[in-house]
């Protein structure tokens, strides 16, 4: 081999390494927050069964959508959830543009399992929750606060879910800094990217949770 030939090879290498060392670097944070567990100190702090007198005022874009508060909210409610992988949402096909009308992929309920590792209280009131599978694939439940849905039957089964999660948050396990894994119902969602933390690629989101359960 000549000279000329072992020198570009060569440079080829050192811009390939540089490369994947970049990607690395930027996967980083990612693979940093979804080795994360709850800890006992850091769910005492977090603030989740505050009132909503503490918070700011309920969300606005597609919100109606968002808490089932929609013309198609009654048979969602009422239709039987399918079950689903996070990989599977995660990687499934985006809805085109968004739209004020529910998309017809996001006419169904669906079930899903995984750890929880990550959880905030956003300004809208919703708790957000991160929900990865193990594999380094991640997508958002979404907990609206029951004052900011507008229909009333789903009220109830959206403030029973988000109690449910308050009180997974703060058990035994959660204190211990065991991990959580969980089992969790909701309507697919698909937001727009805004920097959320642990979204699909896709945008999909169970959005609004209606079920979250402690898996044995």
């Amino acid at each position: 081999m000549s000279i000329g030939k072992q020198r570009s090879n060569l440079r080829s290498l050192v811009m390939l390494t540089l490369l994947l060392a970049g990607l690395a670097w930027h996967l980083r944070p990612k693979l940093h927050q979804l080795r994360r567990r709850f800890t006992g100190p850091a769910l005492a702090q977090s603030g989740f069964d505050q009132p909503f007198s503490g918070l700011a005022a309920c969300g606005v874009e597609r919100w109606a959508i968002k808490t089932l508060s929609d013309d198609r909210a009654e048979d969602l409610l009422n239709a039987g959830p399918r079950e689903a992988t996070i990989e599977q949402l995660s990687t499934s096909m985006r809805p085109f543009g968004t739209a004020r009308e529910r998309a017809p992929e996001e006419r169904q309920q669906y079930v899903i399992e995984g750890q929880i590792t990550d959880a905030k209280t956003e300004s809208d009131g919703d708790l957000h929750v991160v929900i990865a599978d193990g594999h380094y694939r991640s997508m958002v439940a979404e907990f609206p606060h029951p004052d900011c849905v507008g229909n009333a039957s789903a009220r109830q089964e959206i403030g029973a879910a988000r109690q449910q999660l308050i009180e997974i948050l703060n058990s035994q396990a959660a204190r211990a800094g065991r991990p959580l894994s969980i089992r969790v119902r909701g309507v697919l969602f698909f937001d727009r990217y805004h920097g959320q933390t642990g979204g699909a690629p896709n945008g999909a989101e169970l959005h609004p949770v209606l079920e979250i359960g402690l898996q044995n």
